[in-house]
């Protein structure tokens, strides 16, 4: 009964017309799943909440599509849902596609944020973005892949990664000559859980990202982004990528005029390191 009732409202469902009380009907499915114990309804249910916010998204309504997708997490952790996890072990694939999905939902709701809501959207994309990195092995491609090839073989992570970089600000009211202030509410907040070698990537692509854009205090903030990647490969022995941050460092340092004499001491020793043992990349 409920899957006829969903399938009747999905086939007449349309983001710039969509059925009177849709939302009261779907609340009613997920109350009457839940009611009767149907994990399978239940699903349905979520999966329609969000198609319906992706469609209304799509559409521009992104009032419309914040309420259907908020509804599609909730039930993400309904009691059934949860139960039905601790009695049936799933498979990795199975988990991998769930947190996949729940990724693409936070990103959605973030996208869906009005101006003046960039905070909420910079945690609902960030959230997306650790999930997704929970859900891909890359501890091991980043010790053997360069960056542009796991930028694009990772393709929707390096999107997130773009879309949160993207919310640095050109503060206009800066004074010429003046050090402009870096929003610490707009950094990156990576997992402790993560392998440091994965952070590291992850800020080697902000400051690829960066170097791309035009604002007031990007090299500010690629510089502060770089130096954290450096640590992270000097603390870990790779002098090959810590080689090519030192790279986008030269750079920074010349396009700006600085000293990068120290920079220079730093990749003596990263080449020499690096040609005269076997380490890590």
């Amino acid at each position: 009964m409920i899957s006829d009732i969903l399938t009747s409202l999905r086939d007449n469902f349309s983001p710039l017309s969509p059925p009177q009380n849709y939302l009261s009907i779907l609340d009613l499915c997920q109350k009457a799943a839940i009611r009767i114990q149907d994990n399978q309804a239940l699903q349905y249910t979520g999966n329609q909440y969000f198609n319906y916010g992706s469609a209304f998204q799509k559409a521009g309504k992104r009032k419309e599509a914040k309420i259907v997708l908020e509804r599609s997490l909730e039930l993400d952790f309904s009691p059934i849902v949860s139960k039905e996890a601790d009695h049936h072990e799933q498979s990795e694939e199975d988990k991998k596609r769930a947190m996949t999905v729940r990724c693409r939902k936070l990103e959605m709701l973030g996208e869906c944020c009005a101006k003046g809501e960039e905070k909420d959207a910079f945690a609902l994309i960030l959230e997306s973005m650790n999930i997704q990195i929970e859900t891909l092995d890359l501890a091991t491609d980043v010790a053997f892949m360069s960056l542009g090839q796991l930028m694009k073989k990772e393709e929707y992570l390096t999107r997130l990664i773009g879309c949160l970089t993207r919310f640095t600000r050109d503060q206009s009211e800066w004074s010429p000559g003046e050090a402009p202030a870096l929003d610490d509410e707009f950094e990156l907040t990576i997992n402790d859980t993560t392998p440091p070698e994965v952070k590291a990537f992850v800020y080697e692509v902000q400051v690829h990202i960066l170097l791309g854009m035009t604002h007031k205090g990007r090299d500010m903030s690629a510089r502060k982004i770089a130096q954290k990647a450096l640590d992270i490969y000097t603390e870990t022995q790779c002098p090959l990528r810590r080689l090519r941050v030192i790279e986008r460092l030269l750079y920074l340092a010349i396009m700006g005029g600085g000293d990068v004499e120290d920079l220079l001491a730093l990749a003596s020793e990263a080449i020499s390191t690096l040609t005269a043992t076997k380490v890590h990349w």
